[in-house]
């Protein structure tokens, strides 16, 4: 009975999701073709943002619990894994910068947020250079928490645009070619303003999607490594990172 009633859980959880991600795709989000908004004063120095981004890995009970918690987190119920420090040593940082070394490990995972940032409209300043192949890189903006986030990808040679909410992964949204060069630095600008959000790379909009139903009204940022499927090899480096305001 215990596994029966558990079944018809995840089938209703399942048939829930199909639905949500249909009414996201159709109703919510819109591929825009407009001009990319002005930058305005800085919000936060590099080292400002570096020296506020949280550190965690595969080790992170919130990861680790994902699969539990995210159907709490759907149903409207708090989340029952606990934060958890993480042992460093995957990352170097310098004033502005961020260095990424990780390898060996089946599941690599390395995860960097703002914490309890209340920001709406914003533009992630940086460059960025790929040393090694990894799973994928994600770029979030309006990070709440793990459970709830917009997020641009890069995996497969791809540009994903993903939403994550209520613990649910809505995956590739909205797709475009991102051939990796490796050793080759992209200057990369995020921005979110009010309903809409832009990925820049090297002066050219990869895309620019609208929100017609904000789903997240504010939030930080978050920027995502992930290795996995044998042995992990994480080597990316990011600098002049920033945070401007947009006008």
């Amino acid at each position: 009975m215990k596994q029966f009633i558990q079944n018809a859980v995840s089938n209703a959880f399942s048939s829930q999701e199909k639905r949500i991600r249909k009414t996201l795709l159709t109703d919510t989000f819109l591929a825009l073709n407009e001009s990319v908004p002005k930058q305005g004063p800085e919000l936060l120095s590099g080292e400002e943002l570096v020296s506020s981004l949280k550190y965690r890995t595969e080790e992170w009970e919130v990861f680790k619990r994902r699969t539990r918690d995210r159907k709490l987190v759907f149903l409207g119920l708090r989340p029952l894994a606990k934060d958890n420090a993480c042992a460093p040593g995957r990352i170097a940082t310098r004033a502005d910068s961020i260095t990424v070394s990780s390898s060996g490990r089946s599941e690599d995972r390395i995860y960097l947020f703002q914490e309890n940032a209340f920001l709406r409209s914003y533009a992630l300043n940086l460059a960025a250079r790929f040393d090694s192949r990894f799973t994928e890189t994600q770029f979030c903006i309006r990070w709440v928490d793990f459970h709830n986030r917009y997020r641009f990808r890069i995996q497969d040679e791809t540009l994903h645009f993903d939403v994550v909410s209520r613990g649910q992964f809505y995956n590739g949204l909205y797709t475009c070619p991102f051939e990796v060069e490796l050793g080759k630095t992209y200057k990369i600008s995020i921005i979110v303003k009010d309903n809409s959000c832009f990925f820049i790379c090297d002066g050219e909009i990869l895309m620019n999607v609208a929100f017609e139903t904000e789903l997240f009204l504010s939030g930080g940022i978050a920027i995502i490594f992930w290795d996995t499927g044998g042995e992990s090899n994480i080597s990316a480096s990011l600098s002049g990172i920033q945070l401007a305001s947009v006008e």
